[in-house]
């Protein structure tokens, strides 16, 4: 991470951490909700179970932590982006997989782009 981009790389780390925690929260405390009107057609993936959404909750809480640790620390920014990494780029996989197969409609390539796909993309590129 060179001087010029690190400012850049440091705000994107906190800019997916932060969605990560928003995220977290909305799954944690309106499971329902969550399921039902988040942006990404997440009833095409199966029936809806509360406690499987609040297990994901339950993730995004510890890597959108872990980011914002990161945003905060430059020196545990590498190691405290690594499994945010890990999570995002497996969590894309497995979606691109799903698209692919047609497990679930075409639609999704794009549906998936925003909060799957890029913030995948942001951290891998960091």
């Amino acid at each position: 991470m060179t001087r010029t981009n690190g400012g850049a790389v440091r705000w994107l780390i906190g800019l997916v951490g932060l969605g990560s925690l928003l995220n977290a929260g909305w799954m944690l405390l309106f499971p329902q909700q969550w399921y039902a009107y988040v942006p990404a057609d997440v009833p095409d993936y199966g029936p809806y179970n509360a406690h499987l959404v609040k297990d994901l909750g339950s993730a995004f809480l510890a890597i959108g932590l872990m980011l914002v640790w990161a945003w905060r620390d430059a020196r545990l920014r590498l190691v405290f982006t690594l499994m945010p990494c890990i999570f995002y780029g497996v969590h894309a996989l497995i979606h691109v997989h799903d698209t692919g197969f047609g497990l679930v409609e075409a639609h999704h390539w794009a549906v998936d782009l925003p909060l799957t796909y890029l913030p995948a993309a942001l951290l891998v590129g960091v």
